[in-house]
């Protein structure tokens, strides 16, 4: 994708952007809660992530073009997890690795004090198991559920 991409923190101006992307069809399906998030509900979490110091969100821009969205929710003193997504009409152009790249630098600026970024990816979700995999992080284990009540 041509054009400068960068990392920009996120502002109340992206919350509705942010509900778009986050009820995408192919967003929901990765997500390891897939219902549909109502804007009461989103507009909730918003709020109280903004307010949150341990979480960290960013929007990818490529020039002046809003293209993904990252954030990074702080487990302890020096790990965090990741969670990110492209926006549809900008998948299939390696965004995923290159906002996998910029937060390891931002968060090399910003939070030196993490060591270790924790990427967890729902089984069948191709496209980000390739994007850490291919950005140098490594599958650390696997987990298998049983759900009781559909059996």
């Amino acid at each position: 994708m041509d054009g400068k991409l960068f990392l920009r923190k996120v502002t109340e101006n992206d919350m509705l952007m942010l509900f778009k992307w986050a009820n995408d069809p192919d967003v929901r399906k990765n997500a390891f809660h897939s219902e549909t998030i109502t804007l009461e509900e989103h507009t909730n979490w918003f709020n109280k992530l903004i307010m949150d110091d341990s979480q960290y969100q960013y929007i990818l821009m490529c020039d002046d073009i809003a293209v993904g969205q990252i954030r990074l929710s702080v487990e302890n003193n020096n790990s965090a997890e990741i969670d990110y997504s492209i926006a549809p009409e900008y998948r299939g152009r390696g965004l995923g690795k290159k906002i996998l790249e910029l937060l390891r630098l931002q968060v090399k600026k910003d939070m030196p004090h993490i060591n270790k970024l924790i990427g967890r990816v729902k089984s069948g979700n191709i496209a980000s198991e390739s994007c850490f995999q291919s950005s140098g992080y490594e599958n650390s284990f696997i987990q298998y559920e049983l759900n009781l009540m559909e059996k």
